[in-house]
């Protein structure tokens, strides 16, 4: 599957980077005509920006694979419509790869201040879009988020409805 992925993204970005080469090819010919530009060094820019390209590709398929800290703090927002506690420490994440449909299921399992825990807590349980329920949605993501840990010391569960979903 990370195989594919890469595949893809590094097919897309060569499409973009072919389309922005050909901007380029016309700048080129210029430039090489009146001397400017050696053909060594025209090879040398071709080799540039292939390796750019491939880097880039590079980067956002592992960035696609492997999300970083900030795409788990949007989902803390998105969830619980506030922002994580500064005291945030991500022990354990994991998201699954979107689907054709865009649905895809994340967790990540953090640490918190005494305070911010408590803050939070309070917070959590007099807003009323979410709803205290003691029920666990499991998936692989939470499994993996969950490490060695056991779900049944899990003493709050808050679920929020959204709608059409």
């Amino acid at each position: 599957m990370k195989i594919l992925i890469f595949i893809i993204v590094t097919s897309v970005f060569l499409l973009i980077g072919g389309l922005v080469y050909l901007i380029y090819l016309p700048f080129k010919k210029r430039f090489i005509n009146n001397g400017s530009l050696t053909p060594k060094k025209s090879k040398l820019i071709n080799t540039f920006y292939f390796s750019l390209v491939m880097l880039i590709s590079a980067y956002f398929t592992f960035e696609a694979i492997y999300p970083g800290k900030k795409f788990y703090k949007d989902e803390f927002r998105k969830v619980t419509q506030r922002d994580i506690p500064e005291s945030a420490e991500f022990i354990k994440k994991s998201a699954s790869y979107p689907d054709f449909h865009g649905d895809y299921c994340s967790s990540s399992q953090i640490r918190l201040s005494k305070a911010d825990y408590q803050k939070l807590l309070r917070q959590v349980k007099t807003d009323t879009l979410l709803t205290e329920n003691g029920e666990l949605i499991y998936s692989d993501e939470f499994e993996k988020a969950l490490d060695n840990k056991k779900a049944t010391r899990i003493i709050y569960s808050y679920t929020r409805q959204i709608e059409g979903k």
